[in-house]
């Protein structure tokens, strides 16, 4: 992995992650789901850190709500 590097001004993550999706080399991402694994991942030089609605309530133990809850609420 590659040591973590500052985004060059004018260079949006936006940027960065579509150079990522779009190039033909693979790429190893990683979820955080707080500061300090995101901190962690950052320092292992991960190139993008991503954190999911499940893994973010699971650290906090609230309960998500799947889309198939939702749909069946409106019955």
């Amino acid at each position: 992995m590659n040591a973590p590097t500052q985004i060059p001004v004018g260079y949006s993550r936006t940027l960065r992650l579509r150079e990522m999706l779009q190039s033909n080399r693979l790429e190893f991402l990683m979820e955080a789901h707080n500061g300090i694994s995101a901190r962690i991942a950052r320092e292992a030089g991960f190139k993008s850190i991503w954190g999911s609605g499940l893994s973010i309530s699971a650290q906090f133990g609230v309960r998500t709500t799947t889309r198939r809850e939702l749909d069946a609420g409106r019955r």
